[in-house]
């Protein structure tokens, strides 16, 4: 048994080396430390079930435990992979939130019977209903938890960390009650036990108390996942004889730490960072997430009036895009004789960057700029410079040479690249509006760098929210001549919109944070729905899957029947609809069509 316990503890300690790898060194080098750790997951279950074959004992609840916990380590396995290099490995995958919370519940449900059959051997049956009273307890609080993050129960995801303290704190008590009980026998293991326990406990306390007592970074991060498969656990293995459950629940913590990796702060530095720090990572706004509009829903998505988008209008055609304090942050000419640049400049007082890339040989006072806005949501998202070079598909991929391509990083938001991190100053959950301020913004800071006029052709390309800031700066603003939008989002005054789409459970953040009256409020909704601009829009082409989960079909319908309302059905826009596809698909045809005509008008 010790065996097969050291042999997962060796898998999970080669588990975290892999996410750190793919964080620290490259996507494969984690990948193939992270398969190496899998193979020996998978070594012990086929040790087990030849072993039960043997026994004539296949059937068995040790069997039947290890057969579930297969597939509740593949999905942590591979969505904490997926997290270490940014990529949603099992996030596009239909009904993956369904998945996901199906495999945390059922590791709780492992973890119970796991613990139950642990003190099932115990002589005291006083003390084997205590702990299984202990586990049950747990275990529902944590179920609760789960089930509140899938928004199914008011419950807040931290009941899980409580209910592992509540855990901690009973075993501590437990063994401590043991060494003044037990055999010599006994009192040995239960010794050992209460340092292990104890350990845990503060451990849990300086996690949830103190989360700020180590700076962010690699040191803190490798102590948070590394503290307990690196000591206790094996500590645990070593040492226990008796006492199983206390390793059931390190394995149990350990997996859960795996399950929610992606709300880890420490993992999400590095993953965002990288592991050599962020220049202004820390100087980027944060408020507390206000959650009450202050007025009713029915009032606050009511249509605007006439006066509230003319107000809106002019507050934009008046504001102040002039950029100040332009900076080269980082530069460097690419093997194949590109020109690639970092560029800071100040928004109402804070310090932006964003990318820009000069082609080799190209006319840079003749040639358009291509303003490219990158998806997100509203938390951090991160630029990098391979961005540039996915604007178009492989396709036309030669015709983005013809362009001054530039990116912005929105406000609260990271550029990242070989050699260089930087998180611009601001606020990362103003995602609609603000970032469209922060586009227009790096824009007019490009034309003033290379005395570009201020009517240079400009064609502005997103998908998802580059996609809705695309429409929002065509339709407050004429700093672009022509939009490519790719699955976005056109109206956020509607209730259906609230209630049924993924973006609904964003408005907190997005739209009512920072803390504002429901006048500013209803403003910020308002300037975000592109819907109500359309008379202002240049020419665009808007592409749109039907199975879109993330920005529905409902958005595009939406723009269509408001076109045909305001009676702008000519060839001045596009709206593409493609039967049975996600997020972010388009016809690679008539885009590189679109940006090869673009340059010929």
């Amino acid at each position: 048994m010790k065996i097969k316990l050291a042999l997962i503890n060796l898998s999970l300690i080669i588990f975290v080396i892999g996410l750190f790898s793919a964080v620290g060194i490259g996507m494969q080098s984690g990948a193939v430390i992270v398969l190496v750790s899998s193979a020996l997951i998978l070594a012990v279950y086929v040790i087990q079930i030849i072993q039960s074959i043997g026994q004539d004992r296949l059937w068995r609840v040790r069997n039947l435990l290890y057969t579930l916990a297969i597939p509740v380590l593949a999905v942590i396995f591979i969505h904490g992979f997926g997290v270490s290099i940014d990529m949603p490995l099992l996030g596009n995958v239909p009904s993956f939130s369904s998945a996901y919370l199906a495999s945390g519940l059922l590791l709780v449900s492992l973890f119970l019977a796991g613990s139950i059959r642990a003190v099932s051997k115990l002589d005291n049956r006083k003390k084997r209903l205590l702990l299984i009273t202990i586990f049950s307890i747990a275990s529902g609080v944590s179920a609760l938890g789960l089930f509140g993050m899938a928004g199914i129960v008011p419950f807040s995801g931290w009941v899980i960390t409580y209910s592992l303290l509540f855990l901690a704190l009973s075993y501590l008590i437990f063994f401590v009650t043991m060494v003044f009980s037990s055999t010599k026998e006994n009192k040995a293991e239960s010794l050992v036990l209460v340092i292990l326990s104890g350990a845990m406990t503060f451990f849990l306390m300086a996690r949830i108390y103190f989360p700020h007592m180590l700076p962010l970074g690699f040191a803190s991060a490798i102590i948070t996942f590394g503290f307990v498969p690196a000591l206790i656990l094996p500590l645990s293995i070593s040492y226990t004889n008796k006492f199983h459950f206390f390793t059931v629940f390190v394995l149990y913590f350990l997996l859960l730490d795996v399950y929610f990796i992606h709300y880890d702060r420490n993992f999400s530095y590095l993953v965002d960072v990288g592991v050599n720090g962020c220049v202004g990572y820390e100087d980027a706004t944060a408020y507390p997430i206000n959650s009450d509009p202050g007025i009713a829903m029915e009032e606050l998505l009511k249509e605007p009036t006439a006066n509230e988008l003319n107000a809106i209008l002019t507050e934009w055609r008046e504001k102040d895009f002039t950029p100040s304090q332009i900076q080269t942050e980082f530069s460097e000419v690419r093997p194949n004789g590109d020109s690639l640049k970092v560029v800071s400049h100040l928004v109402n007082g804070r310090k932006h960057y964003g990318l820009i890339r000069i082609p080799k040989g190209v006319n840079i006072s003749q040639a358009p700029i291509l303003l490219g806005l990158m998806g997100g949501g509203t938390g951090i998202d991160v630029l990098k410079t391979s961005d540039l070079d996915r604007l178009s598909s492989g396709k036309c991929r030669a015709l983005l040479d013809n362009y001054i391509s530039i990116m912005p990083s929105f406000r609260g938001n990271i550029v990242r690249g070989e050699g260089f991190c930087f998180r611009s100053e601001g606020y990362a959950g103003d995602v609609w509006m603000g970032a469209a301020e922060d586009a227009v913004a790096f824009l007019e800071a490009v034309k003033l760098m290379y005395n570009k006029p201020t009517n240079v052709k400009t064609l502005a390309m997103g998908t998802s929210r580059g996609a809705t800031v695309a429409l929002i700066i065509g339709g407050l603003t004429n700093k672009s001549d022509y939009i490519i939008a790719t699955s976005t989002h056109t109206k956020f005054l509607d209730r259906y919109v609230v209630d049924n789409e993924i973006v609904g459970n964003s408005y907190s953040r997005a739209f009512y944070t920072p803390k504002a009256s429901p006048e500013e409020i209803r403003k910020r909704l308002i300037t975000s729905s592109p819907y109500y601009f359309l008379n202002n829009l240049p020419a665009f082409e808007l592409h749109q899957g039907t199975e879109d989960q993330k920005t529905t079909i409902w958005h595009a319908r939406a723009l269509e029947k408001r076109l045909s309302e305001i009676g702008r059905n000519d060839s001045t826009n596009h709206v593409y609809i493609y039967d049975g596809k996600g997020h972010a698909y388009d016809d690679d045809n008539i885009v590189c069509a679109s940006l090869r005509r673009f340059l010929k008008e």
